[in-house]
């Protein structure tokens, strides 16, 4: 044996090692299967985040796990536009007029009662508005 691998061996021994043994041989329990390739058949399967963790865990084969709806990711409301935004029981989507919040004494009674009541958002806007209020049921 020469001093090179000895040293080597050595080093791999040493309980403050970084690099851990190379086992030749694989045991029949250990799983044949790589992180990644666990990885890949966990995406395969539909799973991601803390199911694929949890099934990682639990056993050395990735299960897919049957949910209804979709599995990856939570719809998030803006909160922002549901301050802005009404949705109605149709399906329609009321937003107020601008224009009166300040300056008002040069406008008459009459333009500032209409500037009050609530408008129907643009069918441009619109697009805008269900992908910031992706739970409302908006037509």
């Amino acid at each position: 044996m020469s001093v090179a691998s000895l040293s080597c061996s050595l080093r791999a021994l040493s309980i403050g090692s970084q690099r851990p043994a190379k086992v030749s041989a694989m045991s029949s329990s250990t799983p044949s299967c790589s992180r990644l390739q666990s990885s890949l058949a966990g995406r395969r399967n539909g799973l991601c985040g803390a199911q694929l963790i949890a099934s990682r865990r639990c056993s050395t084969q990735v299960e897919r796990i049957e949910t209804v709806g979709p599995v990856c990711g939570k719809l998030k409301t803006r909160k922002a536009a549901a301050k802005r935004y009404k949705v109605t029981g149709t399906g329609k989507v009321l937003t107020r007029r601008p224009g009166k919040q300040h300056i008002n004494e040069k406008k008459s009674p009459k333009r500032l009662s209409q500037l009050g009541k609530l408008k129907q958002v643009d069918h441009g806007d619109l697009i805008k508005v269900k992908r910031c209020l992706p739970n409302a049921s908006i037509k």
